[in-house]
C-alpha cells in the first residue's frame, strides 16, 4: 500500500495541473490592442477609390453616453471620408467610429442588435467575418427611398462601427475598407 502512495500523487498532481490548464483556456478573452487609438484610423490611401478626408477627431466623454462609459469605454476617435464622384450631388461617404474598451467589453456592443423602428428598419446581412466578432446592416430610414450600410466589429478590447451613405454605395467595398480597419488594430 505504502509504494501506491507516490503514484496517487502523480495523478493527483496530473489532475490539478489539467484543471489548471481547462480553467486558463475557458477564461475571457483580454487581449488589449497596443496601437494608438488615431493610428487604427482609416487614412484617404487606405481607399481605393479617390477618398478625401473631410472631418477626424478625438471623443470625449462628452461624445458618448453615460451607459457606454459605464459598460467600460475608455477612449475613441472617429473620422469622415467622402468621395465625390463626377460633381457635387454624387457623394458617397464611409464614416469610422473606433472606441477602447476594458478587456471584455468591446463584444458586447458588436452584440447589440439594431432594432427596426419608425425611423428606420434595419435589415441584418450575412456575418462579414471580420475582427473577433462583426455584424452589418442595410438601413432603410422612413420616409426615404435611399438605404445605407452600417458594419460593426470587434478585436480584441476595440469596437468599430462603420457608415456608408450615399450616392456609390457598393457593400463589397465597404466590407474591403472594414477590413483594412480591422488589420490596423494590433
Amino acid at each position: 500500500m505504502s509504494g501506491s502512495h507516490p503514484a496517487n500523487l502523480l495523478i493527483i498532481s496530473l489532475f490539478l495541473v489539467a484543471a489548471v490548464c481547462i480553467s486558463g483556456c475557458m477564461e475571457e478573452k483580454s487581449e488589449q490592442t497596443t496601437t494608438e487609438i488615431t493610428d487604427m484610423a482609416l487614412q484617404s490611401s487606405d481607399f481605393l477609390q479617390n477618398y478625401t478626408l473631410k472631418e477626424k477627431a478625438v471623443k470625449t466623454e462628452n461624445d458618448v453616453s453615460e451607459q457606454t462609459i459605464e459598460k467600460g469605454w475608455k477612449e475613441g476617435y472617429y473620422t469622415i471620408h467622402y468621395n465625390m464622384l463626377n460633381n457635387a450631388t454624387n457623394i458617397t461617404v464611409i464614416e469610422q467610429h473606433i472606441s477602447i474598451f476594458e478587456p471584455g467589453k468591446a463584444d458586447d456592443f458588436v452584440r447589440i442588435d439594431l432594432v427596426s423602428n419608425e425611423f428606420a428598419t434595419y435589415r441584418e446581412l450575412s456575418d462579414p467575418g471580420i475582427g473577433d466578432l462583426s455584424r452589418a446592416y442595410e438601413v432603410s430610414p422612413a420616409n426615404e427611398d435611399d438605404v445605407y450600410y452600417i458594419l460593426k466589429f470587434s478585436k480584441m478590447n476595440v469596437y468599430e462601427i462603420m457608415y456608408l451613405k450615399g450616392t456609390d454605395k457598393d457593400y463589397i467595398s465597404f466590407k474591403e475598407i472594414a477590413d483594412i480597419a480591422e488589420s490596423k488594430i494590433e
